[in-house]
């Protein structure tokens, strides 16, 4: 049944619903299945140990579903994968060779008017070329056109078998079996194919991908139906936002932060000379950046795929660079490039699936201005290692400090300082709202104070200036909404702006007192070695509040820490005399701190970048 009707497991993996009364064991003997049509219309389903009836072992299993309107059916797109691109070619070809191909524009008029004509080409030839396609609910990544003639011939089969049911002995009831059977093994094949297909393809990027479909709960990836949002309004009463409209402004307000505070100023700060000058960006950048796009990411606004850009590399490199270049020298940037689509995609495994924190955004950015952002991020990123700009234990979106070498640097303070017979203190901290919290004015302050030329500065202040945003779920596209401060969630240049914008959060450590600390984008890690934890834990309470820490860095750069994934975590292996029973030892007991009204927790174990960490190693 489960298989013929596509049913989906609601019920959590892991989740106990059983406790037997004789020996207090938990086992799960329960379960919940909903069909494929309800399996998006479940927004709770948990058990509940405390309400368990008298004289029963069973848990009550409560599962909220909720009905709604349906969702509004979404246009058609471009069909890129089946596309014939050597015509689409030809068609690009013949539509730019009427337009000028200037290697230096003159004004903002001449600016304008090429990208334009160039998007108004590449949509036309995309228009005649490809082939418009509706997005089925039942896409499967693994089906091939093979299985579909199967599947009718299976079907058609099926129907002549039916008419002969009375006849059990006619031979067509075991051609029927053979060729569905036959059918079955294709399914399998195709999808064992698929991802070992995947898996040989992996990269850096893809490997947390496959992670997460490894690891991850009974889906068929479908996306998810928003339900009613609880919404707080005010400090503690709730409120339910019903209509998609209500849903887009919950939304926006939990992925996105207002400018509710004074813009700091730097007018008539002294920086320092710039560690580099500004190098205007040439094609052969240009190149790498497009090489690196992934190809059938869906387009931002004007509805242009990455796969344009790497099938028609050569017939629009003579016109991207131009544009590129005016955007610095004639001070222009252009508002189409600022404009995105956030789609709203429920966070994986979550029990309760009415609140706005259970789902995250992502950022569909115009392609062009993408390309644009990833050559600026080489340039900074090449520049800030050349010239030392960042710290070494700075990690993330650098070359050579990926998440294996920032663990492997925390082994090795934790190891050196047990060689001294010092014991560690960790503390565990989390930025909260990593992107959407970066101020601009602040952003460029620390950039400039770091040696980052003033080109590159005013560049990047006309590109996040004045962004606007449209939130897409349920086949509903809000009106565009202004966002005050942030960056943009995936592109290219955020990564290696928040690395200056958080920079500071490595300066307050004193190496000859035995402070370390570092960064991975939001999440940071202090550590300290000590004689005894009550020392290292008071050293980490002060590296916090003194002049220059970390709370005052929450205060100049606006942002906040994830209290609840706070964590202070004795890092030892000693132990200590056992008073009250056997054994004789026992590990020595941790104890968790206070500082600024905040009780930080002692943890035995704590997740670092995706990765369990213990006081043991």
């Amino acid at each position: 049944m489960i298989a013929n009707y596509n049913m989906q497991m609601a019920l959590h993996k892991g989740t106990p619903t059983l406790q037997a009364m004789s020996t207090g064991n938990l086992t799960r003997t329960d379960n919940v299945f909903v069909s494929h049509e309800l399996a998006n219309m479940v927004t709770e389903c948990r058990a509940i140990p405390e309400e368990q009836p008298a004289r029963s072992d069973h848990f009550p299993v409560v599962t909220s579903i909720e009905g709604g309107a349906d969702p509004a059916e979404e246009p058609a797109r471009c069909n890129y994968r089946a596309a014939d691109w050597q015509a689409i070619r030809e068609e690009l070809a013949i539509a730019l060779a009427g337009v000028e191909a200037k290697e230096e524009l003159d004004n903002a008029d001449e600016f304008y008017a090429l990208l334009r004509t160039l998007t108004r080409k590449i949509q036309d030839a995309l228009e005649k070329k490809i082939l418009k396609m509706k997005p089925s609910p039942f896409t499967k990544r693994w089906w091939s056109h093979e299985l579909s003639q199967c599947q009718v011939d299976v079907r058609r089969l099926a129907q002549r078998v039916y008419k002969r049911r009375v006849d059990p002995c006619d031979p067509i009831h075991q051609e029927h079996r053979t060729l569905r059977n036959s059918y079955s093994i294709m399914i399998e094949n195709a999808k064992k194919a698929h991802w070992e297909d995947f898996l040989q393809n992996i990269d850096e990027r893809t490997v947390w991908t496959a992670h997460r479909y490894a690891s991850g709960g009974p889906t068929d990836g479908g996306r998810a139906w928003i339900p009613t949002l609880k919404v707080k309004d005010g400090e503690a009463v709730m409120r339910e936002a019903v209509s998609c409209n209500e849903k887009s402004v919950a939304f926006e307000k939990a992925f996105f932060l207002d400018l509710d505070h004074e813009v700091p100023t730097y007018e008539g700060y002294s920086y320092p000379d710039p560690s580099f000058s500004y190098s205007p960006i040439t094609d052969q950048q240009i190149l790498h950046a497009i090489s690196r796009l992934g190809p059938h990411k869906d387009p931002g606004e004007d509805g242009i795929s990455n796969v344009v850009f790497i099938r028609c590399t050569d017939l629009l490199i003579p016109f991207l660079g131009p544009l590129y270049w005016a955007t610095f020298e004639l001070g222009v940037y252009p508002e189409e490039w600022k404009y995105s689509r956030t789609i709203v995609v429920c966070k994986p495994a979550k029990l309760d699936y009415s609140l706005p924190g259970m789902y995250r955004p992502i950022a569909l950015l115009n392609s062009m201005g993408k390309i644009l952002s990833a050559c600026v991020a080489e340039d900074i990123t090449q520049m800030a290692e050349i010239h030392g700009l960042l710290p070494d234990n700075h990690f993330g979106c650098r070359l050579g400090r990926a998440t294996s070498d920032s663990l492997h640097y925390v082994l090795k303070f934790v190891k050196d300082a047990w060689w001294r017979g010092d014991v560690v203190s960790t503390l565990f901290l989390d930025i909260k709202s990593t992107f959407p919290s970066v101020v601009l004015d602040q952003l460029i302050h620390d950039m400039r104070r770091r040696g980052v030329p003033e080109q590159y500065t005013r560049w990047i202040r006309r590109k996040v200036k004045g962004r606007h945003t449209t939130m897409v779920f349920d086949g509903y596209m809000s009106a565009a909404c202004y966002l005050p401060r942030g960056l943009d969630q995936g592109c290219p240049l955020s990564g290696i702006a928040f690395q200056f914008y958080n920079v500071d959060l490595l300066e307050i450590r004193d190496k000859k007192r035995g402070e370390d600390t570092i960064v991975f984008m939001d999440e940071a890690l202090m550590l300290v070695r000590g004689k005894s934890l009550e020392e290292s834990n008071d050293r980490v309470k002060d590296m916090m509040v003194r002049a220059g820490g970390r709370m005052e860095w929450l205060s100049t750069h606006h942002c906040s820490f994830v209290l609840n994934k706070f964590g202070i975590m004795g890092m030892t292996r000693r132990r200590e005399p056992n008073k009250v029973r056997q054994p004789p030892t026992r590990p020595v007991v941790h104890k968790l701190i206070h500082m600024c009204s905040i009780e930080i927790p002692a943890v035995a174990m704590h997740k670092f970048l995706g990765v369990i960490l213990d006081q043991k190693l």
